[in-house]
């Protein structure tokens, strides 16, 4: 009996970790259609999200299979590429010259992994603001995101509308770029806040301790 139960939990993990794996393909293809066509085709582009998305899939299924610190921190690390990728094409569009913006994305994604060691407090203020604000202004960001994201098709075809009408499609990819920033940036600290203590070398620490 004991040796049948643990074939069967034993072929239930192997068939979720193959589910996470299929469904973590598809997902990433289609964010890396995103990355490779829009706002136009980029054959460059299309080699980033092919090894991005091989490398997403490898790291998901390896998070499936562990679920250790590493993995997840590494999976939910993937997703925020894609859409800073994807943030990056839009705005390339409109401001060629990324040396003017890009350096400050990539401060601000980096900044947020790192704020729950530098500044727990600050980290703790702004991951409670973004789920259960207390200030107006946190308020206020949770209602429109809420209201942005919920209609997400009606919103991109408002945009689209709006940029065709004035016949300005770069206020669509400025508004399109920035909203991708901005979800990776918070989601990012949002999510190591919430992983930070439970970090490997934390434990360890106390457990010497």
């Amino acid at each position: 009996m004991a040796r049948r139960k643990r074939r069967k939990t034993s072929s239930t993990e192997s068939e979720d970790w193959w589910k996470v794996t299929a469904l973590s393909a598809l997902g990433f293809g289609v964010f890396g259609a995103v990355l490779t066509f829009a706002p136009d085709y980029s054959p460059w582009a299309m080699k980033a999200a092919a090894g991005m998305t091989l490398s997403s899939v490898i790291v998901v299924a390896w998070r499936a299979r562990t679920n250790s610190w590493y993995s997840q921190i590494m999976a939910f690390n993937m997703w925020m590429l894609f859409l800073l990728g994807i943030g990056i094409r839009f705005w390339s569009v409109v401001v060629p010259a990324l040396w003017l913006w890009l350096p400050l994305i990539i401060s601000g994604y980096f900044g947020a992994m790192a704020l729950p060691a530098i500044r727990p407090r600050l980290a703790s203020f702004l991951a409670r603001e973004q789920v259960a604000p207390q200030t107006k202004l946190g308020r206020g960001c949770l209602t429109w995101t809420l209201l942005v994201f919920s209609g997400g098709g009606a919103t991109g075809f408002w945009l689209y509308s709006l940029a065709k009408r004035t016949e300005r499609l770069e206020l669509a990819f400025l508004v399109s770029g920035a909203l991708c920033f901005i979800v990776a940036v918070a989601a990012t600290q949002f999510t190591w806040y919430r992983l930070w203590p439970t970090r490997p070398w934390a434990k360890e620490a106390e457990g010497k301790a």
